[in-house]
């Protein structure tokens, strides 16, 4: 179960709402975190066991279609209200990863259909690491080591910057195991544009036990 929210927390049930609460907020007022696909909102959970101040979890489940260019524009808007320091966001890897890349030689049309799906909000994450960025605030991705979403439009221009960094971790290391209870590996990259977020994950490398 979810723990219960401290004094800080302001629980709103739309868009509608937490623009509204916020905008009743000093402008120098910001949220620690603020997820973007970020499935069931993991970390969000973990941020109020610790205190930490978090944002909506825009993703599909919580409603909100980081495709649609008008959900977009809330996001910018929200942003614009909020000033995360850190955004953490996970986009959808299936068209990018290794299998992605398998399925494309062999199976080119559903290969498609899953890169018209995944590669707009991809691309919007991209836009918001490199808006991160140029604000002086961080961002977080999580993505298959060797994902060619990194390839798509911003992102070049995010992972060259000077402040770009990159750790490559094995998920077996942190408990990782498919339906059959068996570990697996599965390599991951974690970008973000300062050494603090990804330090928790340093050597977390399989060696084969």
């Amino acid at each position: 179960s979810w723990p219960e929210p401290n004094h800080h927390t302001i629980l709103c049930a739309d868009f509608a709402e937490a623009f509204a609460v916020l905008d009743q907020c000093p402008r120098h007022w910001g949220i620690d975190v603020m997820e973007m696909c970020g499935g069931e909102g993991l970390t969000s959970y973990i941020c109020i066991r610790r205190w930490l101040t978090t944002g909506h979890n825009f993703e599909i489940m919580t409603g909100c279609d980081l495709n649609n260019p008008q959900h977009q524009s809330a996001v910018w808007q929200y942003m614009d209200i909020s000033l995360p320091l850190v955004v953490v966001m996970a986009p959808t890897c299936a068209p990018f990863g290794p299998l992605g890349r398998r399925n494309r030689t062999t199976y080119p049309e559903a290969w498609r259909r899953s890169y018209a799906w995944a590669a707009p909000h991809g691309r919007f994450c991209g836009h918001v690491a490199l808006r991160q960025c140029v604000n002086g605030r961080y961002y977080f991705s999580e993505q298959p080591h060797g994902s060619d979403l990194y390839a798509e439009d911003p992102w070049p221009r995010v992972v060259s910057r000077d402040d770009a960094l990159e750790l490559v971790m094995d998920q077996c290391t942190v408990g990782q195991r498919n339906n059959l209870g068996m570990l697996v590996r599965k390599r991951t990259s974690l970008r973000a544009n300062h050494l603090a977020l990804l330090q928790p994950f340093r050597g977390l490398v399989c060696d084969g036990s």
